[in-house]
C-alpha cells in the first residue's frame, strides 16, 4: 500500500514495477507521451556526441508500470498491488 498527498494538484506520473489500482479496486489510467502537468515540462537538448571510439554498455531498463493520475491540492491518494490482500 502507498499513500501520496498532493500539495499542488496536476497531473501525478507514477512509474512503478507492481501493477496498481485505488484503494477499493478502481484502476489507474496508463501513461502515454509526455507528462502533461507543467511542472514536469522536458526541455529540448541537443543529441550528445559520442565519441567513435566509445565503449557503450547500456543497461537494460526493468519492466514498469507507468501511471497518470489527476490530483486535487490537499488530497490524499492510496494505492494497492493488484497482488495486495484486501
Amino acid at each position: 500500500m502507498a499513500k501520496v498527498t498532493s500539495r499542488l494538484g496536476g497531473n501525478l506520473r507514477l512509474r512503478t514495477s507492481a501493477e496498481l489500482s485505488f484503494r477499493g479496486g478502481e484502476k489507474l489510467a496508463r501513461a502515454e507521451g509526455d507528462n502533461p502537468d507543467p511542472y514536469y515540462i522536458v526541455p529540448a537538448v541537443a543529441e550528445p556526441l559520442i565519441s567513435s571510439e566509445a565503449v557503450l554498455e547500456m543497461e537494460p531498463v526493468p519492466d514498469h508500470n507507468l501511471y497518470d493520475i489527476a490530483t486535487k491540492p490537499g488530497k490524499t491518494y492510496v494505492f494497492v498491488s493488484d497482488s495486495y490482500e484486501k
